[in-house]
């Protein structure tokens, strides 16, 4: 009996020290140093809440920026590229939250994929400090209005004041000549007005060299055949005063469509965001993607 009593305490002593080493090695992985599971899964629920809003307003940010480009007024494009900067602050707020929560777990897979959209969004929001600035100036639109609408009415102004030299020189002796100075003077013009289009859409700074250079081939046709016209009429002809006023103020106009066009704000800021900038944020994006499915991979095996 008594040989019996000692096996059997025997056993009970070598259960019990097994149960001890388990309970040391549970304590041990989830001891408060390192965090037990329950807080470990808790950071991972925080890590992916915070990811997905800072994915969200990457694209939001992206999304108001392509508005602000595309605007066709400059309420619009402020407007847009106020959210677009409003969501890029909230992608800052994100990822200043999420930072110390992954470096708190030593994920070394975490790590380098944040680090690697931190990097691409620091190049992206250096990106957007001069694109945004582009976007709202409409420097090409503004240059397209100004030569539909003022360019339009001055050029119509100095058809007008030609037509009444016509008019003017019926039966005289030079009527022919007189003819074919009208004729040449608003050609000029008409050709010069119609190089405000190509220019305002011309993104290369020598190809509007060559449209400038032909302007100003044009500017002085028409010149010539107004000093010509009042030569021919003499220059105290009322017409030829207001022929040489409109012909100015379309001058005037096409040397401002010409300042506005070589600004190219709106080309500028098109080129950046379908080029660089949209590589750029597709970047980023795969990055958050892959953190993304990292973090719910390891939410999966935390929850087995």
């Amino acid at each position: 009996m008594a040989a019996e009593n000692r096996e059997r305490l025997a056993m009970l002593l070598g259960c019990g020290i097994a149960v001890a080493f388990i309970l040391v090695a549970v304590l041990a992985r989830y001891s408060d140093n390192p965090p037990s599971m329950h807080s470990m899964y808790e950071n991972i629920l925080e890590k992916k809440k915070i990811l997905e809003h800072l994915r969200l307003d990457l694209l939001k940010s992206v999304e108001m920026e392509k508005s602000a480009v595309m605007a066709l007024t400059d309420e619009e494009s402020l407007r847009y590229a106020d959210q677009s900067r409003a969501a890029a602050a909230r992608v800052d707020t994100s990822l200043a939250a999420l930072r110390p929560l992954i470096d708190a777990r030593t994920m070394p897979t975490e790590q380098t994929l944040l680090e690697e959209f931190s990097g691409c969004w620091t190049e992206l929001s250096g990106i957007d400090r001069i694109l945004l600035p582009l976007a709202v100036a409409n420097t090409n639109l503004k240059a397209a209005k100004l030569s539909r609408d003022k360019g339009t009415a001055s050029v119509q102004r100095f058809e007008q004041a030609l037509e009444s030299l016509r008019l003017a020189a019926t039966g005289k002796a030079n009527e022919q000549q007189i003819a074919i100075e009208i004729s040449r003077a608003l050609i000029a013009a008409l050709k010069l007005f119609n190089l405000h289009g190509p220019h305002i859409a011309e993104a290369d700074d020598s190809t509007m060299d060559q449209l400038e250079a032909r302007m100003h081939a044009e500017q002085e046709v028409a010149h010539s055949s107004l000093v010509a016209l009042g030569a021919l009429f003499g220059h105290e002809e009322v017409a030829i005063t207001r022929a040489k006023a409109a012909f100015a103020e379309f001058l005037a106009i096409t040397t401002q469509v010409v300042h506005l066009s070589r600004q190219n704000s709106n080309v500028k800021s098109m080129e950046i965001s379908m080029g660089r900038k949209r590589l750029l944020a597709a970047t980023c994006d795969e990055a958050l993607d892959a953190l993304q499915e990292t973090m719910v991979k390891r939410l999966s095996k935390a929850t087995k």
